[in-house]
């Protein structure tokens, strides 16, 4: 998601489902989008209320916002996600076990211990069994992806494509483990959350 202003006035969103990968090999992975980011100021931005009646002038003086984060669509590359640490998985926003080097998620035994490197505008993921990827839409580390995803964090949670939605088949129970895949398709919506080490 992209926002943008005229004269520091909040005019427009801009959504983007971006991919690349190959048709040869049918493997896509999420991406940033190319071109334009954000026209808005990190601070100062306007929000013109809405008019009542016909002619879309406003009827009264903007609201400015005061200082906070960029409002681009993801945080700054390696907040949180930066060094080692581990992928929490929340659900209905209570902890809920975590991600094994695998990358699968379960809720008993040891978290994976999982490296964030910076590249590019975000970071890329891996476990001692290797990259960490989304591979046929599943959050998968090992053999198996033969190039990293470049993730970013959207208000402190993973995101892939800019998206921070994740979901599973079902909540993980005890050392069953169950894949979690980019966006909230499956029964259980989750969110993946960092914690450094």
């Amino acid at each position: 998601m992209t926002l943008g202003c005229k004269s520091g006035v909040f005019n427009e969103i801009w959504y983007h489902y971006d991919v690349r990968g190959s048709i040869q090999t049918g493997e896509f992975i999420p991406s940033n989008p190319d071109g334009m980011k954000s026209s808005c100021p990190a601070t100062g931005i306007k929000y013109l209320p809405k008019n009542g009646g016909s002619g879309g002038s406003p009827t009264s003086a903007p609201t400015t916002t005061g200082g906070g984060p960029t409002p681009t669509q993801t945080s700054t590359p390696g907040t949180p996600f930066s060094g080692r640490g581990f992928l929490n998985i929340n659900v209905d926003g209570a902890k809920k076990g975590c991600i094994i080097t695998a990358g699968t998620w379960y809720t008993s035994g040891t978290c994976g211990t999982i490296t964030a490197t910076a590249a590019g505008d975000g970071f890329t993921l891996s476990s001692s069994k290797g990259k960490c990827g989304v591979v046929s839409g599943a959050f998968t580390c090992g053999g198996s992806v033969t190039t990293a995803t470049a993730f970013t964090s959207a208000d402190g949670k993973l995101a892939a494509g800019g998206n921070a939605v994740w979901s599973a088949d079902k909540v993980a129970r005890g050392t069953t483990q169950e894949k979690l895949y980019a966006g909230g398709e499956h029964g259980t919506k989750v969110e993946i959350v960092w914690q450094g080490v």
